[in-house]
């Protein structure tokens, strides 16, 4: 260890027995796109094993979707850096303009979740790859785990909006045999890798289904029909996140445990509401019939995310993104 950071070269060698798979995907990070030795550092020494026990089981998944050979994984790794960078790109002119580039959800839908090869090739690939490698998908992962999957019971219907790479809604049905899903998204190419990733984990088909869903409008489910409800990564994505709040809520149980992520002030390809706090997010979800029961919130930054005094001075910097995830209980109208 370096001034308080571990070397990155040692801690690979000491882990490729165990975690081979997370340990190839450092490496060919690394020798793709260099710039990222730093960023991995961070994450390794902010989250020890687990990083490479959680990077071994996405990388596994990652293969299965996009193929086993080198060059196949490379275009995964390319495309996490493509986003990455373009990310880059349009964060510094959003801390310009305090305004998003991307104004019309229909342009989204028209260049990105309506084509399929964009959503399955690149967009979905690199978002997999981002639950190994960036600090807010990652710390999501966690609070998934020890916080949303730990609070259910042992049986009921649990509903992902904005379901993606089918991640979430995937580990929840593995997490116990009593449980039954539906997966929604806009997109085709969603619910094509959402399959794959369910067929990947040998989930019954007889336990799921899978439906193109517009949560900008009204949902197909049937009034306070799940035990779970799952919508991350989706709010920041909409014109109006009230309303898509709104129809979480006209979904779940008066006693469903729901778990809601947004990304604040953050750019992206498709991100079109702007969220300048995690409060006001958090009180935009209490205005919608929810109580917030737990929530995280995630700097995406280097540094020690370890240490309370700078994570806290990351949250409280304007100029640093920020990841909020929550889990939430609906407030009953009567």
């Amino acid at each position: 260890m370096k001034d308080g950071k571990i070397e990155l070269d040692a801690e690979l060698r000491l882990m490729q027995e165990k975690y081979p798979l997370a340990v190839y995907a450092v490496n060919r990070l690394v020798v793709l796109a260099p710039m990222f030795r730093i960023a991995i550092t961070d994450m390794v020494s902010n989250y020890g094993e687990t990083f490479f026990r959680r990077g071994q089981a996405r990388i596994s998944e990652i293969r299965y979707l996009y193929g086993d050979g080198d060059g196949c994984f490379d275009k995964v790794v390319m495309a996490y850096v493509k986003f990455c960078l373009e990310f880059v790109r349009r964060q510094k002119e959003f801390l310009k303009t305090g305004t998003y580039a991307v104004k019309d959800f229909d342009e989204i839908y028209e260049s990105l979740y309506g084509n399929d090869e964009s959503m399955e090739g690149f967009y979905l690939a690199a978002l997999l790859f981002s639950y190994v490698f960036s600090s807010n998908y990652y710390e999501f992962y966690d609070f998934f785990e020890n916080k949303f999957l730990v609070a259910l019971s042992d049986s009921g219907t649990v509903i992902e909006i904005g379901c993606g790479h089918g991640l979430y809604l995937t580990q929840t049905l593995r997490s116990s045999s009593g449980w039954k899903g539906f997966g929604g998204d806009i997109s085709k190419g969603s619910l094509n890798v959402t399959r794959k990733m369910l067929t990947h984990h040998q989930i019954d088909n007889n336990r799921y289904g899978l439906s193109i869903e517009n949560i900008c409008t009204k949902l197909s489910f049937a009034d306070k029909c799940a035990d779970a409800v799952i919508c991350c990564e989706v709010l920041e994505h909409l014109p109006d996140p009230r309303h898509a709040l709104s129809e979480l809520r006209r979904i779940a149980r008066n006693d469903a445990v729901v778990m809601i992520s947004a990304a604040i002030r953050m750019e992206s390809i498709d991100h079109l509401y702007v969220f300048r706090t995690h409060d006001e997010f958090l009180e935009m979800v209490q205005q919608a019939s929810f109580k917030i029961d737990v929530c995280h919130v995630v700097p995406l930054a280097k540094g020690n995310l370890l240490n309370k005094n700078e994570r806290q001075s990351l949250i409280e910097d304007p100029k640093i993104p920020l990841g909020c995830i929550c889990i939430v209980s609906p407030v009953s109208s009567s």
